[in-house]
């Protein structure tokens, strides 16, 4: 150990002297594995998406550090500017603030499995470029509170599961502006979450011992409390108000009994909902389920249900009732469920069906009544499932397979399982009946899942993946999985010590079995099985120990495993190993050897992974010669002999670097003819003819880094191969230079008198810019493990923030690279032909750069690019017109041009973009819009907002869907009439959809300007100058659905009866007095009416009645008095009604015995806003279901009176809310 901290150290000192060779792993970043470990079974992948595709935020840059002993982190302990991800692992770490103050660009943290004090979570100070902070798994046995002082202005997923914490709290008043995601899992204890602001859309609770929760994240999307202490689904329990954004709700394995009526009445968004492994009866959901229109899943297994619960989403396409006690199926039973794809009544008691049960299940897919007492089925039971592909009736009471036969099943159905049933015959005249599509299972190898074990809420006909992470499993039950599709099961973090003979016998088709950080001693491995090819043994926490030195393996006699077709063995950090016939892929790494195993033996391995040992010389050959992939990365290796690589002639890639390898020998490739991968990174060459690189011809990817070289700034050059036969020496061709730097490089390269010989290849040069550059294969460092989790290589490559000046010819050659990057450098000569090699580019970016504006879209014909953007162009100049382009680009089909400054635009668009959907030109200074006279056919979308434009001609513009004019100088809307040059014409534009004209200075909109306007949805017309409306100016707009008139000079509500789709109305900051029970129609569907800071006195009693669909109402700032009672009790459809800062000084009336029973029986209203009105005092009393906001003013102290005659149980009622309400004050 002493050598491996002074090892440390010593990287410790070349990080802060030399920062430019810091570490180039790729982190992978996979927030769903960290954020829903507690959640393993969900495969939902329509719903359950998160963010598994994340792009890798540390760019090359990377950090690993392990430590055996404790560590106390000092302020600014390492200094390496460029390093933006940094993983540490102590067995105790602690901190000071300013820890990482020297790190300015870090983005990723991670600090888990450290032994942190949770009150020194965040001891480290601030972090004020970080997006990803993982500081779980601290494994404290106390809990304690957890104070947050600083701001973390970047921060958007924080892991803190199993941490200790008790409470969350902050001396700031959002410590995480920009927090999306939250792991407070396993922590097993009641949590305050003080701290934590509105901005968070998933939240993980699961393991914990909470009882009572009302979330206040109005953003939230996903939650999950699983296996916590929650009784109920309302105001005792778990409060679910305010939640409107939530899609998916996971409360399994609780202590659920009832759910309150409205409990899900604000959850319509919901898509997916787990409430297996309660306490839930038929008692228990009654219509509470009828809120949730566009629920799509729900799991209710393992609950008391007698009877199939009211449904009525018809949206629903999954349905999960397995495990409960239903006895029969009524012809209402699933009447509403229309959509259902998937239905599962497995494990339960029924023996009764009706024959129209499934009366409009017409698209259902799948059907597992497996595991009742059914003993017949009702003649054309099935005549309405016409999609049925898949029904399994296992272990019933079926006593003939006849009876099945004569009940009409579906000429769909391709798979039926009847295992299990105690058929007294079986004739040859009934098989003759069976279809020839149909697959009848008669055996015990159908599927059935035990009520005990946790379930998945796919289809185990679809599901390829199980999931039982830290189980605390002591041994895996012979059942734990009983599936012919099952291809990976995932064991981690459990107690297992021994995995018996046929522990998976019943997954056949098995191929990947993960036991990392288990107890299994290797001679208790005795699992066998045919088909595995991937078995995962990392980190066993109590393995036996082997010397790898003495090479005296006998470890083949003591284990009684038998995997005669395993192709991959891992056993990272665990310091053992064994042969099995057949190897291929096999990691050694983060051991301890010092040498080389001997594993000649192995003669089918191709994958060899030794990487972080303690190898300091490669002198001898014990390896088989059918390697394909080496791995001695990060070892010590100062020596390599000349025939070290001798015998490893298939060898295909090589990583040697994070070595001191100084030279290597004089024809030390010659064997390695097939080698196409060589990484030489962060050794210590100090020029190229050290490498001794000759024999080589397949070599196309070379990894190099020479300390010296700080003056390199390109990233990628190319290696062209002279015509002759033989070694000769070669002159690199270095995309985007000049040919004068060209010449210096090359002369270098010649100078260094290295000679290369072979095809073409690239040189990956790294400097202290780096970027992330795509590859066609995979890191040698990797092996190839479990399918779920292997790497995609990457086709984008992202240059930005590298300082490149100039961009030369053909500078970078790829077949694969989609989208190319080249943002926020210094770029101010791009070639026409720089793009020319990369003949599959999709995506071109080049904003914030220098280039000259004249010169912007000068390009040599490309024919793969579809999507170009050069916003925020930094050059300025006299002239900023764009008058000409090189060539066209005919597969473009999006091009944005914002804020460049560009006075005039002369190009032709049609000719340069002939097929062009979206163009942008927003942010600029056009005046001139002739260039709109020659736009091409397909254009829908053009943005042209914060221009100077004021006149465009009509009948140019007829093509568009989307246009937006926002921020320009128009005073009128008209159609095919003139009464003002600054006037925009909206004949013929018959296909648009949107349409913003905001912040304009218009006034009039003449009467007949949207006639041809029918298929408008969004309409804006905010920011302007009108006064007033035409009557009939909005006749004929039927599709129109958003209206913004806000912040003009209106004195009435103009008349809006036509819009019979309008879903908002926006009406704020004008100056209308009052709202007649006239302005609006009982045809109206409008959902939201925003009528705040007007001059309105009064409103009329009648005025919203007639909305039978509003929801939202907004009077706030006006000049009110008087509560509107009559709105106020009988709006039907009204949740949220807002009177803030208006002139209210009496509000007793709310607790008259009448409104407190109008309010109990009839109505809607959730939240009433009187924040800032000028009431001296209130009475309090009970009113169920409202919540009043209330906010005292200064100069009016309120006084508070007890209405108890209006309700006595008001003063025994708890006060637990952070609002003022009716309920709690």
């Amino acid at each position: 150990m002493e050598s491996k901290t002074m090892k440390l150290s010593i990287t410790f000192g070349v990080f802060v002297l030399l920062p430019l060779i810091a570490s180039a792993n790729n982190v992978h970043v996979n927030y769903t594995e960290e954020f829903v470990d507690s959640y393993k079974s969900i495969e939902v992948k329509d719903i359950y998406k998160l963010i598994s595709d994340v792009p890798n935020i540390c760019a090359n840059e990377t950090l690993t550090l392990e430590f055996s002993s404790s560590l106390t982190l000092k302020g600014s302990f390492i200094g390496a500017p460029t390093i933006k991800c940094i993983t540490m692992r102590t067995s105790k770490l602690s901190m000071i603030s300013g820890a990482f103050n020297n790190l300015t660009d870090l983005k990723y943290l991670d600090l888990r499995k450290n032994s942190i004090d949770p009150s020194d979570l965040f001891a480290f100070g601030p972090l004020p470029k970080v997006k990803v902070l993982l500081l779980g798994d601290q494994s404290y046995s106390y809990s304690r509170e957890t104070i947050v002082n600083d701001i973390y202005p970047e921060l958007e997923y924080l892991n803190l599961k199993n941490t200790g914490i008790s409470s969350l709290s902050s001396i700031q008043e959002n410590p995480f502006p920009k927090l999306k995601y939250l792991n407070l899992a396993k922590n097993r204890r009641q949590l305050s979450l003080s701290a934590i602001c509105d901005s968070l859309t998933h939240l993980d609770l699961s393991d914990n011992k909470i009882d009572r929760y009302t979330p206040r994240f109005s953003n939230l999307s996903f939650l999950w409390l699983d296996n916590n202490n929650i009784k109920e689904i309302g105001d005792y329990g778990l409060g679910l108000t305010g939640l409107k954004q939530l899609e998916i709700l996971s409360i399994v394995n609780n202590q659920i009994r009832s759910i309150s009526r409205r409990a899900f009445s604000n959850l319509a968004n919901l898509r997916y909902l787990n409430m297996s492994y309660n306490l839930l009866s038929s008692f228990s959901l009654t219509s509470e389920l009828e809120y949730l229109k566009s629920l799509e899943i729900l799991a209710l297994d393992h609950n008391s249900f007698e009877e199939v619960p009211k449904l009525s989403t018809s949206n629903m396409t999954i349905l999960t009732l397995k495990c409960n006690n239903i006895t029969h199926l009524t012809v209402n039973s699933f009447v509403n469920v229309t959509n259902l794809r998937k239905l599962d009544l497995s494990n339960n008691r029924i023996s009764f069906l009706h024959p129209d049960v499934f009366q409009n299940q017409g698209l259902l897919e799948e059907l597992r009544l497996n595991n009742n007492e059914i003993d017949y089925l009702p003649v054309d039971w099935s005549k309405p499932l016409k999609n049925l592909r898949y029904l399994n009736l296992s272990k019933n009471k079926f006593v003939s397979l006849e009876s099945l036969l004569y009940s009409s099943l579906p000429s769909s159905l391709k798979m039926l399982h009847f295992a299990g049933n105690n058929l007294l015959y079986l004739k040859k005249s009934i098989l003759q009946m069976i279809p020839d599509n149909l697959t009848i299972y008669l055996t015990n190898g159908a599927e059935s899942e035990r009520c005990s074990s946790p379930s998945s809420l796919t289809t185990n006909s679809e599901s390829r993946y199980k999931y039982y992470y830290d189980y605390q499993l002591y041994e895996i039950p012979k059942d734990l999985v009983k599936s012919d599709t099952i291809k990976s099961i995932f064991l981690r973090e459990n107690k297992i010590s021994e995995v018996h003979k046929d522990v998976f016998k019943n997954a056949p088709n098995l191929e990947c079995v993960d036991l990392t950080q288990n107890r299994i001693m290797l001679n208790q491995l005795k699992i066998q099985h045919d088909r595995l090819k991937t078995l995962i043994l990392d980190n066993q926490q109590s393995s036996e120990t082997v010397d790898m030195s003495s090479n005296e393996i006998d470890y083949l006699v003591d284990s009684k495993a038998a995997l005669p077709n395993l192709r991959t063995l891992s056993l990272r950090g665990a310091n053992l190993f064994q042969n099995m016939s057949n190897l291929e892929n096999l990691n050694l790494g983060y051991n301890q050897l010092q040498e080389v195993p001997y594993l000649v033996y192995l003669n089918h391995l191709k994958q060899l992974s030794l990487n972080y040992n303690y190898i300091t010389e490669f002198i001898n050959m014990n390896m088989p010669n059918s390697l394909r992939v080496l791995s001695l990365k990060g070892n010590g290796i100062t020596t390599i002999d000349k025939l070290a690589f001798s015998n490893l002639y298939q060898l295909q890639a090589l990583d040697l670097s994070e070595n001191q390898i100084q030279s290597l020998p004089d024809g030390w490739d010659e064997s390695l003819q097939m080698l196409g991968h060589l990484n030489l990174r962060m050794n210590k060459f100090l020029n190229i003819q050290s490498m001794m690189i000759k024999y080589l011809p397949n070599l196309e990817e070379f990894y190099m880094q020479f300390i010296s070289w700080t003056v390199l700034f390109v990233f990628l050059f190319v290696m062209e191969p002279s015509a002759e036969q033989g070694p000769t020496p070669w002159r690199p061709k270095l995309g985007g230079l000049s040919n004068e730097e060209n010449q210096i490089i090359s002369n270098n390269f010649e100078k260094d008198g290295a000679e290369f010989h072979g095809k073409q290849w690239t040189i990956r040069s790294t400097t202290t810019r780096r970027p992330i550059v795509s590859t066609r294969k995979p890191p040698v460092t990797q092996t190839s493990v479990c399918p779920i989790i292997e790497c995609i290589p990457s086709t984008i490559l992202n240059l930005s923030n590298t300082g490149l000046k100039r961009v030369g010819d053909d500078f970078i050659d790829s077949s694969n690279t989609r989208e190319l990057y080249l943002d926020n450098n210094e770029i101010t000569e791009f070639s026409p032909i720089a793009i020319m090699s990369l003949t599959m580019l999709e995506v071109l970016s080049l904003c914030e750069n220098n280039l000259t504006t004249e010169n912007i879209l000068w390009f040599k014909e490309h024919k793969t690019l579809r999507k170009l953007i050069i916003d925020d162009n930094k050059r300025r100049a006299e002239d900023m017109s764009i008058r000409k382009t090189l060539q066209s680009l005919p597969k473009l089909r999006e091009l944005s041009l914002r804020r460049n400054a560009i006075s005039r635009f002369e190009v032709s668009v049609k000719k340069f973009a002939p097929g062009l959907i979206l163009f942008d030109l927003s942010g600029n200074d056009i005046e001139s819009t002739d260039f709109l006279d020659d736009l091409p056919g397909t254009l829908s979308v053009l943005r042209l907002d914060d221009n100077a434009i004021f006149k465009i001609r009509e009948n140019v513009l007829n093509n568009l869907t989307s246009l937006s004019l926002s921020g320009n100088k128009f005073k009128q809307l008209c159609r095919d009439e003139y009464e003002s040059s600054n006037s925009l014409d909206l004949k013929g534009m018959r296909k648009l959809v949107s349409l913003n004209m905001s912040r304009n200075d218009i006034d009039t909109v003449s009467d007949g300007a949207f006639m041809d306007t029918v298929n408008l949805v969004t309409l804006d017309l905010s920011g302007n100058e009108l006064k007033s409306l035409p009557k009939d100016v909005f006749h004929g707009l039927n599709k129109l659905k958003e209206l913004r008139l806000n912040d003009n000079k209106l004195v009435a509500v103009p008349n809006v009866c036509p819009l019979n789709s309008l879903k908002l109305l926006d009406l704020s900051s004008n100056v209308i007095e009052a709202v007649a029970d006239l302005n609006f129609c009982s045809t109206m569907y409008v959902e939201t009416i925003l009528l705040a800071n007007n001059h309105i006195l009064h409103v009329v009693d009648n005025a919203f009645v007639s909305l039978q669909r509003l929801r939202t109402l907004d009077l706030s700032k006006n000049l009110i008095d008087k509560l509107p009672m009559t709105l106020i009790t009988n709006s039907r459809q009204l949740e949220v009604l807002s009177l803030k800062d208006n002139m209210i000084t009496d509000i007793d009336e709310l607790y008259s015995y009448n409104t407190i029973r109008l309010v109990a029986e009839q109505y809607t209203l959730q939240k009433l806003h009187l924040e800032g009105n000028p009431f001296v005092s209130h009475k309090i009393g009970y009113m169920p279901n409202l919540t009043i906001l209330l906010k005292e003013r200064n100069e009016h102290p309120l006084k508070v009176v007890n209405a108890t005659d209006s309700n006595p149980k008001a003063n025994n009622k708890d006060d637990d809310s952070d609002e003022s309400s009716s309920n709690d004050s």
